[in-house]
């Protein structure tokens, strides 16, 4: 049976099908039963920091629950039946409130900060489809990123995040950078691809790169809050054979670290429901057409 990971926003999406037209969102619930869909606690995590009010809240979980079954991975990766309000409950208790404005406070001004900094920046909507050709690009962005990584003493003390960065720099810092050998780089990283700790420090170190060179930036959201969630979504699905999402830019970012590690998760991008692109599947077709996989 096909293992789904879905994004945040594609319970959203369900949840929005289901408040329109609820025999197409029966329909829906009655198809994934042929895939067993899973919850982590990202999910959980970004509802709690969504500041819904209590019956949002409670709508939210029903989806969550009647979707997934209870499905939850861990953050040791381990596939289990969790309540989804029990995992919530783990997430309000592990969120210090104050540190949630204080985090919040702290993305705005760092956002603030890059923005002005990369005005000039080209590659937001960069076609590229590896890191090596982003790297290429935008080479000297890229050696000061590794110098501007290696300076913090957060980076240098935690050998999670220093293993990231060294590794990182050592696929690209190269005396010709064209010569990247990604076989190499993917057989070094594939032995950390099921150790949470490192792939928490291996994928933020890369999402912060590809939002240094403003690669498919949305400028509707900041990067940094999102990346809370991007990272973790991320690391969940990977774990899995399919994730599924409605967000382009995160779409374009993972597909781009997927590739670089060797992951072989599918990620597909999904219209949302009430989107005009002819070009993107709907929820509803990609499992019709998953289906047929089966």
């Amino acid at each position: 049976m096909l293992e789904l990971y879905l994004d945040y926003n594609v319970f959203i999406e369900l949840e929005d099908i289901k408040g329109s037209n609820n025999d197409i969102y029966n329909k829906i619930i009655d198809k994934l039963k042929n895939f067993k869909i899973f919850y982590s606690y990202a999910h959980t995590e970004e509802l709690v920091f969504a500041k819904l009010d209590d019956k949002k809240t409670k709508t939210r979980i029903e989806t969550l629950k009647a979707i997934s079954k209870n499905n939850c991975i861990t953050f040791n990766f381990q596939k289990l039946q969790k309540d989804v309000g029990d995992t919530l409950n783990d997430s309000k208790f592990n969120i210090d409130p104050k540190f949630n404005l204080l985090l919040e406070k702290t993305m705005n001004y760092i956002e603030n900060k890059r923005l002005i900094v990369n005005k000039n920046l080209k590659g937001q909507l960069n076609n590229s489809t590896s890191l090596k050709d982003l790297v290429l690009e935008n080479h000297d962005n890229f050696k000061n990123f590794i110098i501007n990584k290696q300076s913090l003493d957060s980076i240098s003390n935690d050998k999670y995040y220093n293993f990231s960065v060294n590794f990182f720099r050592d696929c690209f810092l190269t005396p010709d950078p064209k010569n990247h050998n990604p076989n190499l780089c993917k057989k070094i990283i594939k032995n950390y691809l099921n150790k949470f700790d490192y792939m928490i420090a291996l994928f933020e170190i890369l999402f912060d790169f590809l939002y240094s060179i403003n690669f498919y930036h949305d400028k509707s959201k900041n990067p940094y809050k999102s990346k809370i969630f991007d990272v973790t979504h991320a690391i969940f699905a990977s774990q899995l054979d399919i994730f599924i999402t409605c967000d382009q830019s995160f779409f374009k970012k993972v597909k781009i670290i997927y590739n670089f590690l060797g992951i072989q998760t599918k990620i597909y991008l999904i219209r949302a429901y009430n989107s005009k692109k002819s070009d993107l599947m709907s929820f509803n077709e990609l499992i019709d057409t998953l289906s047929l996989k089966i």
